[in-house]
């Protein structure tokens, strides 16, 4: 078994699969490379789903959602540092607008503290890059698993929804590939 599959929490994962499931509109922050490219990757995936998201990784862009942001929403704040203070100032803001937090970062930090749902990624450290290989793939295990969970809990027409989507992407020939 591996470091991951023990961490896995699979409570947490049905949560925020549901908690994401079910906001009005979803805010995925980040800030740093890595997790910027992981939010964006949420947003396209939840966008798809037929859900109302957007990605922020501009400080100031997040503190504008976050004073725009309420109950019935959601914020997916993604850090593997976890302590940034320009992503902890928009997602403390969101949280006291009645948002449910969810939070992809390691367990023991600020982010997690203020998050109402964590998702950990704790991975030992590399040795040559603040976020290296094992936290990167940790961070996308995770949205994989809570987007095929969203999925599931929206049902068939969401499922219609993608294939629609991937028809329309075959018949341009731009996204298509033989062999899939």
């Amino acid at each position: 078994m591996s470091a991951l599959e023990r961490e896995l929490d699979v409570t947490s994962l049905e949560r925020a699969a549901a908690a994401i499931a079910d906001a009005e509109r979803v805010d995925c922050y980040a800030c740093g490379a890595t997790s910027t490219f992981i939010a964006n990757d949420l947003q396209a995936r939840l966008f798809r789903m037929g859900l109302t998201a957007t990605s922020y990784a501009d400080a100031y862009l997040q503190l504008v959602a976050a004073a725009t942001i309420g109950a019935g929403d959601a914020v997916v704040a993604i850090s593997f540092v976890g302590r940034m203070p320009t992503l902890l100032e928009p997602v403390g803001i969101a949280r006291s607008r009645g948002a449910k937090i969810l939070a992809i970062t390691r367990k023991d930090t600020p982010l997690a503290q203020l998050a109402d749902i964590v998702l950990p990624v704790d991975v030992p450290a590399d040795a040559t890059m603040p976020v290296g290989t094992d936290a990167y793939i940790t961070q996308m295990m995770m949205i994989e698993i809570v987007t095929i969970m969203i999925g599931r809990l929206r049902g068939p027409a969401c499922v219609k929804r993608l294939e629609g989507i991937h028809k329309m992407l075959q018949a341009k020939d731009s996204d298509s590939d033989a062999t899939s």
